[in-house]
Formats: structure tokens, C-alpha cells, sequence
């Protein structure tokens, strides 16, 4: 769709409880199998399934409440830019 990075996490936060319901039925249906190579293949056979299903999905309304999860990575990330940035500047500054 051509977002920038802010419009997908506003997307995602907003939008939580249909990623939601889109993951937690194959995260049971790969806890179910006592084996891990049953496992995977339970995941190999439904994952393009729900892949195919999310694609073929509508918008929906966003929720009432965003969840805010990556609201403090994003501010970590801003301020190492931002010291990052400042340093080479005043570096650059001396030279």
C-alpha cells in the first residue's frame, strides 16, 4: 500500500484485535501436538491458509482502544538517531 512506517505501527495498534484473532488460532493449533515435527507441520499446512484467508479479509473499523506496543521502541529508536546524528555532526563540525 505504499505507507511509511508510522501509518503500518498506527495500522497495527489500532487494527490489534484482528491480527490477533488472525494468530492465536494457529499459535493453539501448534501448542496442541506433543511433538515438534507434528507441530511444524500442522503450521506448514495451515499457515498459507491463513495467509490466503488475511488477504481475502476486509478493513475493518479500527478498535476503540489502540494498543500503543511500539510506542518505546520507537522512542529508543529517535533518540539513538537523534545522539547519533548530533555526534557526527559535532564531529564533523571539528573537522
Amino acid at each position: 500500500m505504499s505507507w511509511k512506517l508510522h501509518k503500518r505501527l498506527t495500522f497495527i495498534e489500532s487494527n490489534w484485535p484482528y491480527f490477533l484473532e488472525f494468530v492465536l488460532p494457529l499459535a493453539i493449533l501448534t501448542q496442541i501436538p506433543q511433538s515438534y515435527i507434528i507441530s511444524g507441520c500442522v503450521f506448514s499446512i495451515f499457515f498459507p491458509v491463513f495467509i490466503l484467508s488475511g488477504n481475502e479479509a476486509t478493513q475493518v473499523a479500527g478498535s476503540d482502544c489502540p494498543l500503543r506496543l511500539f510506542s518505546p521502541v520507537v522512542v529508543i529508536s529517535n533518540g539513538i538517531f537523534r545522539f547519533v546524528r548530533h555526534s557526527s555532526a559535532s564531529e564533523m563540525t571539528r573537522c
